[in-house]
Formats: structure tokens, sequence, C-alpha cells
């Protein structure tokens, strides 16, 4: 008897667990659509926002230029999505990235333009995340 309402209770628990996960997952997709529509007028896509970002925080916390791969660990994105985020924000100007003195990999710095940028979206990214819609 004990045994049967332990197995009730765990099938239960699990159960619940796959309706949290899965309520989590939609409002995650509900925050990217917002998200989206918030960086719109910056020119910048969600992917690129992100890689942004996690430049930023990750430059703040070195004090120096960081690694693409670094930023790709930070995000668990992998090599190529970032490549092409740093290929595109250094572009626009927004990072400065070059070949590390090895020639292994890549350095990435902030530039003061993408700096800004971020500080220009940032209060708009916070409403929109702070939205229970």
């Amino acid at each position: 008897m004990v045994g049967a309402i332990q197995r009730a209770m765990a099938r239960e628990l699990a159960e619940l667990q796959l309706e949290l996960k899965k309520r989590q997952w939609l409002a995650a997709l509900r925050w990217n659509r917002r998200m989206k529509t918030c960086l719109a007028s910056s020119g910048v896509t969600f992917t690129e926002w992100l890689v942004l970002d996690a430049t930023r925080s990750l430059v703040d916390q070195s004090g120096d230029a960081v690694t693409q791969n670094d930023v790709a660990r930070e995000l668990d994105l992998d090599a190529m999505t970032i490549w092409h985020a740093m290929a595109v924000l250094d572009h626009r100007g927004l990072v400065r990235h070059a070949r590390s003195l090895s020639g292994k990999g890549w350095r990435v710095l902030l530039t003061k333009q993408g700096a800004d940028l971020l500080s220009a979206v940032q209060p708009r990214l916070q409403s929109a995340s702070a939205a229970t819609h």
C-alpha cells in the first residue's frame, strides 16, 4: 500500500514537473518575441543582442578582450552562430574583433557604439521582460 502511494505521488510529481517545464518554455517563447519586437528598431537581431550583451559582461568580468569561444561557452551557442553574429557586429562597429596574438582564435572588445546601443535598448528590454502577458 505504501509503495503504491509513493509510486502514485512520484508519477504525479513527474507530471507536475513536466507541466512546469512546458509552461517555462512557452513563457520563454513569449519573452523571445517581446525581445525581438523591442530590438527591431535597433537594427540588431535577438542573437546579435545576446552576443553583444554577453561580450560586454565577459569583458567587464575579465577587464580585457575575450575570445569568441568564451562568448560561445557563455551563451551555449555553436561557434558558427557566434562567428556570424560577431562578423555582423564588427561590420556595424559595435565590436572590434581581430585574431589573437597566437593566431588561434578571435579576440573581441565592445566598442563605445556597442555599449551605447546596449544602454539605449536596456530600458525597453527591461520593461518588456517585466510584462506578464
